[in-house]
């Protein structure tokens, strides 16, 4: 991928312009836990980003009470990029960290609340510009010298035993650098599954509009759908997912984003 054409669908995103500690979904789990995620996109030929190109997320969920946790997560980006005419380059990044409380209101109602300090170095922009692709629902976290607040409300119960729709509803402010533009922003989604013991499947659709400055609906906002297995039961619970843009202008580049992960509950 050409430099040009990763900021050109960078640029659709934010225009268009969620958590997991800071989580997509949150899941009806009051424990203390820590997961590690692994992402990685799948880039037409053209792009000329190798395999080993993947972005990682640490988290964490601390308990304060039967109603409260802090969460915690710290992002990683590394890109290798191969051209038929000049030498392999690699990059690794850490992204903004994000620091949130998570407080349940009622059994099918919980609010997240979090900051992302604005610490992300601009200094490797193409391992930034790999984690905003392939980051969809955390794309703040791959700006740099970027500081944002987001609030967010999941609704709805996941059952022991069954189908289930839950959504989510909520809101970000960026704080643009110095000498840029603030931004403000919502994010909301559904998902749809069903649980068995052991195991929770679903199919979520997120998105987000750009609530500053005008444009058409369709310029300000964008979409993702992603398709979730998680593991539901013991100490040790692996995840896997699939998704992609339901935008042309992002699958240009980027054509399914795939991540694995495991949630170590103690």
């Amino acid at each position: 991928m050409s430099r040009t054409s990763v900021l050109v669908t960078m640029l659709a995103v934010l225009c268009a312009a969620s958590a997991r500690a800071q989580r997509a979904w949150l899941t009806n789990d009051t424990s203390r836990n820590f997961s590690l995620e692994i992402g990685k996109g799948f880039f037409r030929s053209s792009a000329n980003i190798d395999f080993g190109s993947v972005i990682l997320t640490a988290q964490a969920r601390v308990p304060v009470n039967a109603r409260t946790a802090i969460t915690i997560a710290i992002p990683i980006s590394h890109i290798s990029e191969s051209g038929a005419f000049s030498e392999s380059t690699s990059q690794t990044a850490v992204g903004n960290p994000w620091i949130g409380v998570e407080l349940v209101s009622k059994p099918d109602l919980t609010f997240e609340a979090g900051i992302r300090p604005g610490i992300a170095s601009d200094a490797n922009s193409a391992a930034s510009f790999l984690g905003l692709l392939d980051d969809f629902d955390r794309f703040e976290a791959w700006l740099p010298k970027v500081t944002s607040l987001r609030a967010t409300a999941h609704m709805g119960s996941i059952p022991a035993s069954g189908t289930f729709v839950t959504g989510k509803l909520g809101g970000m402010y960026v704080l643009a650098r110095q000498g840029g533009t603030s931004e403000l922003y919502a994010d909301y989604g559904v998902r749809a599954g069903f649980r068995e013991p052991g195991v929770l499947v679903s199919l979520g659709l997120t998105g987000r509009a750009r609530l500053t400055h005008g444009g058409s609906l369709d310029d300000r906002t964008v979409h993702h759908l992603t398709f979730i297995v998680e593991g539901m039961r013991g100490n040790f619970r692996p995840i896997a997912s699939i998704g992609t843009y339901l935008d042309d202008r992002a699958r240009e580049d980027v054509k399914a984003i795939v991540t694995v992960g495991a949630t170590i509950v103690y």
